[in-house]
């Protein structure tokens, strides 16, 4: 009747050296969409979940999903967004809702140049106002394989005490990629959230959670 899932993820000197390789690896952390930003930290985490067929503590349920595969290039997603959007608007599409229904967004966010201009333009794409957008690899780092299910916990911990987690003086304004991030802990209510997850060269994932 239930599934345990855990995510996991610790450091690894080939991974470190291959970021150090592509140049992805941030000197002064992680500033998604900023124009200050200048690439990734790697992070370690751990995380547990128990999923089941029944409603359970949280309130949170599962209401739509999409994984799609960006074959643009080997370190490079597709910097038109086209991919990010289609997969954004197939789990918005099996959560049976439209984007004007998304109360808000947990963004990839890596901070690295090509893959906030690639997510950036899918999520203009799929949008005709952005929602709110957060970001958890500034606080976290990049958890890698074990991101999807540490950002998920942490996003779905924050709303349900009733705020969006902020990241204060990181993409306040708009800039070139025109994108903000929350800036405070804002009251948010019950409805649908998209979490994405996108990985160059391969994977592209969008889950739509709901507490409603």
């Amino acid at each position: 009747d239930h599934a345990l899932i855990v995510g996991l993820e610790i450091f690894n000197v080939i991974t470190a050296l291959g970021f150090q390789s592509l140049a992805l690896l941030a000197p002064n952390g992680m500033r998604p969409f900023d124009a200050a930003r200048a690439g990734l930290v790697l992070g370690e985490g751990v995380s547990a979940l128990v999923v089941g067929a029944t409603p359970g503590p949280s309130g949170f349920h599962l209401r739509g999903g999409a994984n799609l595969c960006d074959t643009h290039g080997v370190s490079a997603a597709n910097p038109d967004g086209s991919t990010v959007a289609a997969v954004m608007q197939q789990a918005i599409d099996a959560a049976g809702l439209t984007a004007g229904d998304i109360l808000a967004v947990k963004a990839h966010g890596t901070a690295s140049l090509l893959n906030d201009e690639a997510e950036a333009a899918g999520m203009h794409r799929v949008f005709a106002t952005v929602p709110p957008m957060l970001a958890m690899k500034p606080y976290i780092g990049h958890t890698l394989g074990a991101c999807g299910l540490n950002e998920l916990l942490l996003v779905c911990g924050a709303i349900t005490r009733g705020h969006l987690p902020p990241l204060p003086g990181i993409s306040a304004e708009p800039g070139e990629l025109d994108m903000t991030l929350n800036q405070t802990w804002a009251p948010v209510g019950r409805g649908a959230f998209l979490l994405n997850y996108f990985g160059f060269g391969g994977n592209n994932t969008s889950l739509v959670v709901a507490n409603d």
